[in-house]
């Protein structure tokens, strides 16, 4: 899939950033990760759904004779409607370090930080965790080939399974697989374009089955309980190295900076740079 591979093969910018709140940085700081949320339990509960829309609409709008084409894609769309015994868990990071919508959505009303890391400290960890870190896409001419892409993959590949004569089983087995595709590859990309001043980047979890429930784990929210897993931001006993921290807007500026140089100490994190935020909001 020509279009899907350039885009898993692109690159952030220099520095990343996590948004996160007081108890949020603490918490990193002090288990050296960062959560990594459940797919459908994202702030905005949509997002999941969003792709799904999308695939359904172009299968729909190309797709609506009764032949094995149709066949096809409608058997993936009921397999990803039972989608919920796959997961997926998905931390947002944002190329800008320093953006109101991102402090409003992930802190507690501005007051939190943004964590920075090059990318090129992350990428090891990826790897070693077998994460990807991908880049939301919001532009609706490239979501849309994105989708039709994967779609003519499915199909050609269906269509060239049955006309070597295998067991329709084989058929089912691909379906199954061209359907986790989406729910590890293809959802986590896709964003509504309302967001692209965002440009956010996500560290995508490999792919989990039902069976494996005894790995992750849970935290409560206002309406829920959440699960979640754990992305390490260290390798071994190393030392964590943050490029850039920026404090939220807050009244205490000089005494917020103190604070977190004095935590950063405690836990023996190095970090490049410190600043406050330049967005002139008032939450308190």
């Amino acid at each position: 899939m020509k279009i899907l591979d350039e885009i898993l093969n692109r690159q952030p910018s220099h520095i990343i950033y996590h948004y996160t709140t007081h108890d949020g940085l603490i918490g990193i700081l002090s288990s050296k990760s960062i959560w990594s949320t459940h797919i459908r339990y994202l702030n905005d509960s949509y997002e999941f759904v969003y792709g799904l829309e999308l695939l359904k609409n172009q299968i729909n709008q190309y797709y609506t004779i009764k032949d094995k084409r149709n066949g096809y894609a409608n058997s993936l769309l009921n397999r990803l409607e039972g989608s919920e015994y796959s997961h997926t868990f998905i931390t947002s990071f944002s190329e800008n370090g320093d953006l109101l919508s991102q402090w409003r959505g992930y802190t507690d009303n501005a007051a939190g930080y943004s964590i920075g890391f090059e990318n090129n400290y992350l990428k090891p960890l990826i790897r070693e965790q077998k994460f990807k870190l991908v880049p939301c896409i919001y532009n609706e001419h490239e979501q849309t080939e994105i989708v039709n892409e994967f779609i003519t993959d499915l199909i050609d590949t269906c269509a060239k399974n049955d006309s070597d004569n295998s067991p329709p089983q084989e058929t089912s087995q691909l379906i199954i697989r061209y359907a986790f595709k989406f729910v590890e590859s293809i959802a986590p990309l896709l964003k509504h374009p309302s967001f692209s001043e965002e440009r956010e980047w996500r560290l995508v979890s490999p792919l989990f089955f039902s069976d494996s429930n005894n790995k992750f784990l849970y935290r409560s929210v206002k309406s829920m309980i959440t699960p979640y897993m754990t992305f390490n931001i260290v390798k071994g006993k190393g030392k964590v190295k943050i490029a850039d921290l920026i404090i939220g807007p807050t009244p205490h500026a000089d005494l917020s900076l103190f604070s977190v140089r004095s935590l950063l100490l405690s836990k023996k994190i190095d970090c490049s740079l410190f600043s406050n935020s330049n967005i002139p909001y008032r939450g308190w």
